[in-house]
């Protein structure tokens, strides 16, 4: 971040936004690249991360998928015992467009691999990964086989990142009064279409080839395509990425308003280290909320 601009925001949600992009030396093709995921939300990058990795992954023993009733079949922190996935989520070209698109250190937290396309509705990953400072989350999709129609595909709402953040006490709710963390997921699903639908939104289909990768803003609606032929397979990888200085938490199980805020134990994938929650440089101590049993699991 340009020190001389007062502001400890995402960059271009700032008022600054033309001042830092006049500000950066990069190629005219990286700027574009900027431009093309401030204006859209979204980044397609070509061949960052060594494809003889993703058959590893693919025939790996190691690795287990589950799910249940409507819910996708995936693997979450299969990195603790993957090498090859480990290898995905730390690529250091990813790493750097991340930090190029947000001005700020990143670094991995969870890792979601994926069998089959997820078919889920149209969410932000910003409901259960925030940050304060606002906004500094970012996620990594990566194609470790073909997509299209037949074996489903990732939908996204270009510009939809810079809609309003959603938080409960926006849809009338209270977390403390929830009978379980995911009790109002449905009420802020809702919520969300209406807001597609208010703003008249365009969902495109994006048919990522294997080894591309997209990037995303926290906030950016996406989803997941009905599946079309149920014998094929769309072995993927999601990478989950938050930002140095900053105090990780779930809007989702928070009630703002009163600071009862459930923080997230982050772990840097890089170095298998917990992260501190920080502010402007210091450690923040912190106190969990009614869901702290449940601290750990990041889902």
């Amino acid at each position: 971040m340009n020190k001389s601009i007062p502001s400890n925001e995402v960059w271009f949600r700032s008022i600054y936004k033309d001042e830092m992009l006049a500000s950066f030396s990069y190629s005219t093709e990286i700027l574009n690249s900027l431009i093309f995921f401030i204006e859209n939300g979204y980044l397609i990058i070509d061949n960052a991360i060594e494809h003889s990795i993703f058959d590893h992954i693919i025939q790996a023993k190691n690795i287990l998928y589950e799910g249940e009733k409507d819910q996708p079949f995936r693997a979450l922190h299969a990195w603790r015992n993957n090498n090859d996935v480990k290898a995905i989520a730390v690529n250091q070209n990813i790493i750097a467009w991340i930090e190029r698109l947000y001005q700020r250190k990143t670094f991995p937290f969870l890792t979601t691999n994926f069998k089959f396309g997820s078919q889920v509705a149209p969410h932000t990953d910003a409901i259960k990964y925030q940050s304060f400072p606002e906004g500094f989350m970012c996620a990594a999709w990566t194609a470790l086989e073909d997509t299209d129609e037949q074996n489903g595909v990732i939908e996204l709402y270009p510009k939809s990142h810079l809609l309003p953040y959603i938080y409960l006490d926006k849809l009338d709710l209270m977390a403390s009064s929830a009978p379980n963390r995911y009790a109002y997921y449905g009420e802020y699903l809702s919520y969300l279409q209406a807001q597609i639908e208010h703003y008249k939104l365009d969902k495109i289909q994006v048919p990522i080839q294997r080894g591309q990768t997209i990037l995303w803003d926290s906030n950016l609606i996406h989803a997941g395509s009905k599946i079309l032929d149920n014998t094929r397979t769309r072995y993927s990888q999601v990478t989950h990425y938050y930002f140095e200085d900053c105090m990780y938490y779930a809007p989702l199980f928070s009630d703002i308003p009163l600071a009862s805020i459930y923080y997230w134990k982050v772990e840097n994938i890089c170095t298998q280290q917990e992260m501190p929650h920080t502010y402007k440089g210091n450690i923040v101590p912190l106190k969990n909320t009614i869901f702290k049993k449940m601290r750990h699991d990041l889902y």
